[in-house]
């Protein structure tokens, strides 16, 4: 066991599992999520990697951890996206500003959400991705009550509409990755682009 580096055993253990979690950020912050091993988060937390199974699983429920400490982008997304003093316009516009202008202030956090979009998809495990999973089915209904009441024009499958609406901003946000000069006319081509295909 290592050296104990708190007064008791929990508060090592609340700090081993911090060190843990703040290396995988980094690591997201540096490289690609399928390209982080936990021998990396090992190597990088200066734990060893035996002693890090002892915190977590797997990479996927690290994931979910460090989500779960990040949920106000998720929070706020869900706050406007049911806000019915708004019109859908209004709303997509500002789900698409808030998106945006929360990479400038916070790329982890934006990270975080376009990876658990991105990898949701691939695993059918409710344990996998809890925090963005809870996003995307709040998603499917506010999209299935805009159909039922006509407040968008684009009809099909609400699960297909939320997926093509995640892909969209996923890949928005990996084009402005390179620098904030780009922010600007990403977000007002991709807020035109989910006008037109929502048909508002």
């Amino acid at each position: 066991m290592p050296k104990i580096q708190a007064e008791t055993v929990e508060e090592h253990r609340k700090l081993i599992r911090q060190r843990i979690k703040e290396a995988f950020e980094e690591l997201l912050m540096e490289k690609s999520y399928s390209r982080i091993t936990m021998g990396d988060v090992a190597k990088r937390s200066g734990i060893a990697r035996n002693t890090l199974y002892n915190y977590v699983s797997d990479k996927a429920e690290l994931f979910g951890h460090v989500a779960a400490d990040h949920l106000s982008l998720s929070d706020t997304f869900e706050r406007i996206a049911s806000d019915e003093t708004m019109s859908a316009t209004d709303r997509l516009e500002r789900m698409v500003e808030y998106l945006f202008d929360t990479y400038a202030n916070d790329q982890l956090s934006t990270r975080i959400f376009a990876v658990g979009l991105a990898n949701m998809r691939n695993n059918d495990s409710e344990k996998e991705y809890p925090v963005i999973r809870r996003l995307v089915r709040f998603m499917v209904e506010i999209v299935r009550g805009a159909q039922a009441e006509n407040l968008i024009g684009l009809q099909g499958n609400p699960e297909v509409i939320v997926t093509l609406l995640a892909g969209v901003l996923v890949n928005a946000l990996t084009l402005v990755e390179d620098g904030k000069d780009k922010i600007p006319e990403t977000r007002a081509i991709t807020l035109r682009f989910l006008l037109n295909a929502f048909q508002l």
